[in-house]
């Protein structure tokens, strides 16, 4: 059987710059002042069976321990809908800081090109969830991910950041801030280390859509059997 290696698909589609301007001015942010962005977990997803961690606790611990380091603004996304809505969460987690008008949390009405645009303005960007992580690295802003799955670990090592993703079940607020100092201060070599790798990742991850295509014409063409049929003729 022929196995073939990709990449993230959240790594096809160019990103949008315009997108961000109106973000910053519909929702009054002030880029006068160092911005850091952030993505946190409100608990960790189902399915995920590491050791028992309050994910809350270590997302607010991590927020005030950076407040006190780094002279800057704070901007939370939110990144789940619907009923799992984190924007309360998140609300909370700025409240109980008491950080003032230092901690902003973003509109639950972005999509995912918005987000990604916006994250792009960021002066530093931690991230406890992979695909902010991606949107952050491939447009070079300096940035921690705290993963809690293998895949998180695959892509750093991918680009060659391995030493900016920390184990989220085996981390401290403490270990977090330190690594995000370490970043700040070698952030030339991490965009330098970034520009060198993610092109040869965004190139991989086009290959999702045309392997894709070529499934689907394989199938059409075929019009019989099933589109297992279709798999197994492309992938051997």
């Amino acid at each position: 059987m022929l196995f073939r290696s990709t990449a993230d698909s959240c790594l096809q589609k160019p990103v949008d710059k315009s997108l961000s301007r109106r973000i910053v001015e519909k929702e009054n942010l002030d880029t006068s002042k160092m911005l850091i962005g952030m993505v946190l977990l409100d608990e960790i997803p189902s399915g995920n069976f590491g050791e028992k961690v309050n994910a809350r606790s270590l997302c607010a611990v991590t927020l005030k321990l950076l407040a006190e380091v780094f002279d800057a603004n704070f901007v939370l996304i939110p990144q789940l809908y619907g009923t799992y809505r984190d924007f309360p969460s998140l609300l909370k987690i700025a409240e109980n800081n008491e950080l003032g008008n230092r901690v902003y949390v973003s509109s639950d009405e972005y999509d995912s090109d918005e987000h990604q645009s916006l994250i792009g303005i960021f002066d530093l960007f931690v991230s406890f969830r992979l695909h902010s992580f991606i949107f952050a690295v491939r447009q070079g802003v300096p940035s921690v991910c705290i993963g809690y799955e293998h895949k998180a670990f695959g892509f750093t090592e991918s680009v060659k950041i391995q030493e900016y993703c920390l184990d989220f079940f085996h981390t401290t607020p403490e270990e977090i801030v330190k690594k995000v100092q370490q970043v700040w201060e070698r952030r030339d070599e991490f965009k330098r280390e970034v520009k060198t790798n993610i092109l040869r990742l965004e190139k991989l991850a086009l290959k999702n859509s045309e392997l894709a295509a070529e499934l689907l014409t394989s199938y059409r063409a075929k019009k019989k059997g099933t589109i297992f049929d279709s798999l197994r003729s492309i992938f051997g």
